[in-house]
């Protein structure tokens, strides 16, 4: 793209630019220090790491991409560079009054993230009144594109693992309003805060690894405390802040309708733990990929639950995918795997079957506490089921009692993640 020859109005004024404080060495040949443009927009004259006023920052953006191993497709990396800028530079930002802030981060492996753009400030917008704010934002978000475009997936796709948290307390770290003297200060509460995260959502690396809520069987608010416990947190404290987690669909990772479910899921409850709110961002395949080598080693597997439809006999179902951690109240997404379980059910027949349905847990609690939630959870299916046109329906709460597996905890401690998992489970079964 070249954005030179596309846009006939220049930015009045640039702020004064320190072009060598970007942490990546080549970008100082990219920004240098910018003078008023005579003529159209100049792409190394709109970003620079220098040049903060007294004025209050009334607007900060922090974009964090995932250029993770499991990011990669045999097409490359997914390319987001078009969507993130419009994202990131919106009207709102755009057209906020005094400082204006962006960060880009990209982040991959168990590394901090790196920050090519590290709060630079916007160029100051200009006034509505002459109509040209809509073109010189159109102007600046075309060349944050066209900058993101030479520098994503860059050193973190190399490495293996993905460490979101580490990413989101890198991210919070540079908004200064999430600091005691920016919250304290004249860049006060009422400043856009905004953390944009793009990434295909599958953390396997620190606390926050998904084997430890999936395999492992630890709800989010366990999962979260350890993480405090740890100290891998640094005090995350995501309120007041304008977390948007765009869950990207990389094709990477064969996934149905269920497991992302299960992952959005996942990430909604670490959200809220976090003191975030409604974070998740519809999720959208993406127009194209940059073409960039293979990696050289690959993320750790997160092994995501699954249904199992035999041609016949018992519909088995992970509780994972049906209920929140020590829950007996139906996901909302779950009606799409339940709905698909009925039609199975049903086979070739337009009359329902009459079924069984049984509750499983594994072994980690008490007996009597894992009877009741597997009655519990047995019974919200059947009542799914009888909406559905399932005019018999009986249940039963087995508990730890029929396992798929044995040894998955021993006195209360994990010994087999997968076999726990599969131990979790509701099975459907076609009455004699």
């Amino acid at each position: 793209m070249n954005t030179t020859s596309v846009r006939a109005t220049a930015l009045d004024r640039l702020v004064p630019a320190a072009a060598a404080a970007l942490l990546l060495p080549a970008a100082s040949a990219c920004f240098p220090d910018p003078v008023p443009a005579a003529g159209a927009v100049q792409c190394d004259s709109v970003f620079s790491s220098g040049g903060a006023s007294d004025a209050p920052v009334t607007a900060e953006v922090v974009v964090l991409i995932d250029v993770s191993a499991s990011m990669w497709t045999d097409q490359g990396y997914p390319g987001l560079a078009e969507r993130i800028a419009a994202d990131a530079v919106d009207a709102d930002v755009f057209g906020a009054a005094d400082q204006r802030r962006l960060s880009v981060g990209l982040f991959g492996g168990p590394g901090a993230p790196a920050f090519p753009l590290d709060r630079v400030p916007l160029p100051e917008a200009v006034g509505l009144a002459d109509g040209r704010q809509a073109t010189d934002r159109q102007a600046v978000t075309e060349c944050l594109e066209k900058e993101l475009g030479e520098r994503v997936p860059g050193e973190g796709a190399q490495r293996p693992g993905s460490d979101i948290l580490r990413a989101l307390t890198a991210g919070a770290g540079r908004l200064e309003g999430n600091t005691e003297d920016g919250k304290d200060g004249e860049d006060g509460e009422d400043a856009d805060r905004r953390l944009l995260v793009y990434t295909d959502g599958l953390a396997n690396t620190g606390c926050l690894d998904m084997e430890r809520y999936f395999g492992d069987g630890l709800g989010s608010e366990e999962v979260a405390a350890d993480c405090a416990a740890s100290g891998e947190d640094r005090g995350l404290d995501l309120s007041g802040i304008d977390v948007r987690l765009h869950l990207q669909d990389t094709g990477a990772e064969a996934r149905d309708s269920s497991q992302d479910a299960a992952v959005r899921s996942y990430w909604e409850q670490v959200c809220a733990a976090f003191g975030g709110t409604e974070c998740l961002e519809q999720a959208q395949a993406p127009g194209g990929y940059v073409d960039a080598a293979e990696p050289g080693a690959e993320d750790p597997e997160v092994a995501l639950p699954s249904a199992e439809f035999p041609d016949r006999g018992t519909v088995s179902l992970p509780s994972q995918l049906l209920f929140a951690f020590d829950s007996a109240v139906l996901r909302d997404e779950a009606e799409e795997l339940l709905d698909e379980a009925a039609a199975h059910l049903r086979g070739d027949g337009a009359e329902a079957p009459s079924v069984t349905v049984t509750g499983h847990t594994d072994s980690k609690g008490g007996d009597d506490y894992n009877e009741d939630l597997s009655l519990r959870r047995a019974e919200a299916v059947a009542d799914y089921l009888e909406s559905a046109g399932f005019a018999e329906v009986s249940v039963v709460g087995e508990g730890e009692r029929d396992p798929v597996c044995e040894g998955d905890y021993q006195d209360g401690e994990l010994l087999d993640g997968a076999c726990a998992q599969e131990n979790r489970r509701v099975d459907i079964e076609i009455a004699d």
